[in-house]
């Protein structure tokens, strides 16, 4: 997230784009190495 601007450099498109994504993401942690992560 923090090069989205230089992406999209129209703040106005950049910002209707991410509120997008992330109203309709789900947040996960993973914890643990290797092959033995722990959700």
């Amino acid at each position: 997230l923090e090069k989205w601007y230089d992406i999209i450099t129209e703040k106005t498109v950049a910002d209707a784009i991410l509120d997008r994504l992330l109203n309709a993401s789900h947040k996960i942690t993973l914890k643990g190495y290797g092959n033995n992560l722990i959700m």
